[in-house]
């Protein structure tokens, strides 16, 4: 993500899941998303499993895609 000029680390991740704009949910799968600058948000797919979630995937969006 650093070669496309997006600094995101774990804790970026989590702060989506734990605090997000928007939750969608699609065949057992959940997508997060939250504004992370003017231009750009983060979108996280997550399931959730027993007691605990995983993050199958993360990646950039943009923000008026989203409504974000």
């Amino acid at each position: 993500m650093k070669h496309y000029g997006f600094e995101l680390d774990e804790s970026k991740v989590v702060d989506v899941i734990e605090n997000p704009f928007r939750v969608d949910e699609r065949s057992g799968q959940c997508f997060a998303v939250k504004a992370l600058n003017m231009e750009f948000g983060l979108r996280v797919v997550y399931e959730r499993r027993k007691d605990y979630l995983v993050v199958i995937t993360f990646y950039p969006v943009r923000r008026e895609r989203y409504g974000i």
